[in-house]
């Protein structure tokens, strides 16, 4: 019925709004959200450092299993889970039969269409995807600049790929599915491959004088020599 005592997913980025900073020591202390209360308000979640990870009451919700089991048997083509690694419910797609140790299993994945950019699937505009497709926006989730994707980008556009040497994407090696028994409705086989990709920006640092520097290791080269003249001061 609900999760973490949620039913509409929000994740924690300013855990110092949680805290009675008079008491907080930095350092001894790692800061954390209060635990999620059901009653909260909008507002009140908000004030304790808690945001939505995307823009609409769909793209929080948190909808269908962890995956683990379904009501069976399974006969459906597509089927609701939750995947928190990635802040969002999905439905997953049937794909083919798999034989595992004699018995034959129905592998699903994640549709292609959930991958795409808001330009080619106007749906995820609630997601935030307005980058390349292929990539997952946690931003908002996360508080910083953070993309999910499959492994070197598979799936994702070209120009990813591209953009990096040595990557190689394949569907065997780095693609996500899962593979059910449809009359029990039990996992038998999960494959969860999944890469963080952070927002990287060029820094350029200003030049030092090169008095300073030359300063800087004759301090360093006669360290001893500076520490015994300020004791005996």
């Amino acid at each position: 019925m609900r999760y973490n005592n949620m039913t509409e997913l929000w994740t924690c980025v300013a855990p110092m709004n949680s805290q009675n900073t008079s008491e907080y020591e930095e350092g001894s202390e790692f800061p954390a959200c209060e635990l999620f209360k059901y009653e909260w308000t909008d507002e009140e979640a908000y004030e304790k450092g808690f945001r939505k990870p995307f823009a609409t009451a769909y793209a929080n919700r948190i909808w269908g299993t962890d995956a683990n089991s379904f009501g069976r048997p399974i006969t459906t083509d597509k089927i609701a889970t939750f995947i928190s690694d990635i802040y969002r419910s999905c439905f997953l797609i049937y794909q083919q039969d798999v034989d595992w140790n004699g018995v034959t299993t129905r592998r699903f994945g994640l549709q292609p269409k959930d991958l795409e950019n808001a330009t080619a699937n106007p749906h995820n505009a609630q997601y935030y995807a307005f980058g390349p497709s292929g990539l997952e926006n946690t931003t908002a989730a996360a508080g910083i600049p953070v993309f999910v994707s499959f492994p070197h980008f598979l799936h994702g556009d070209s120009r990813l790929v591209a953009a990096v040497e040595g990557l190689n994407p394949n569907e065997a090696e780095h693609e996500s599915n899962l593979d059910m028994e449809p009359q029990t409705g039990l996992l038998t086989q999960a494959h969860k491959r999944l890469q963080v990709n952070y927002q990287m920006t060029d820094k350029s640092f200003p030049t030092t004088n090169p008095d300073d520097i030359a300063l800087a290791y004759s301090a360093c080269a006669n360290i001893s020599l500076l520490i015994n003249t300020l004791n005996s001061v």
